[in-house]
């Protein structure tokens, strides 16, 4: 990720390729929120994936 700090995140981070879904009870914390640049990379990785 490009624009960690801008995400709310606290350190430097990587987008792991995995999927998984989450019931919203599930969800404790929300940690950020990806940038426009960061959303992009996200939907060419899994487009990649997804798509191979």
């Amino acid at each position: 990720m490009q624009d960690w700090q801008q995400a709310g995140l606290l350190k430097p981070s990587v987008l792991k390729p995995l999927i998984a879904t989450l019931q919203q009870n599930q969800v404790v914390k929300v940690m950020g929120q990806l940038s426009a640049t960061d959303q992009s990379s996200l939907q060419n990785v899994l487009q990649d994936i997804l798509y191979c």
